[in-house]
């Protein structure tokens, strides 16, 4: 059985396995891990736990343990949040991404908070691009509003409704 609970202090030992995770993190430029101390993993939390327009979950399963992390961060501005989701190994081709994910797009839709969603992942990993499209995520120009970045996938919640009913 998988489980998402939001992060907590107790939490942060297993999100820093996580992100010190070469294989995990190599597309999103860290092939050796990000080498984040405990350190800022606590401020980081504290500034996750203050910020009413961003949630961050771990991901467990009852068997295998903690398995990864996904997040939204809301843009009220500009009607939309950005989703992320990293897996290790052991959590991959089990339907762990798509119940994950699924959870933080149906939590944002359901509560009015944001119109549409997007990913930016990297066009190395041919993986997670079959993925996001299963999801219904579509290719599109990147806003200006965004940092600049190679990739842009937007859903919004009228295709995501239509796809799941």
């Amino acid at each position: 059985m998988i489980t998402l609970k939001p992060t907590q202090q107790e939490d942060l030992k297993h999100v820093q396995s996580l992100w010190n995770d070469g294989e995990v993190m190599q597309y999103v430029g860290f092939k050796n891990g990000i080498g984040i101390t405990m350190d800022k993993l606590k401020t980081w939390l504290t500034h996750i736990q203050s910020n009413k327009h961003t949630e961050h979950f771990c991901i467990h399963h009852d068997q295998l343990g903690f398995l990864g992390e996904t997040f939204y961060a809301l843009d009220l501005k500009h009607d939309i949040a950005s989703l992320d989701i990293k897996l290790f190994k052991k959590g991959r081709g089990k339907g762990v991404a798509y119940y994950a994910l699924s959870h933080s797009i149906n939590t944002v839709f359901d509560q009015g908070l944001v119109s549409k969603v997007y990913v930016d992942p990297s066009l190395e990993n041919l993986k997670a691009l079959k993925f996001y499209d299963k999801l219904g995520f579509k290719a599109k120009e990147r806003p200006t509003f965004l940092e600049p970045g190679d990739t842009y996938f937007e859903l919004d919640k009228e295709t995501w409704l239509a796809r799941e009913s």
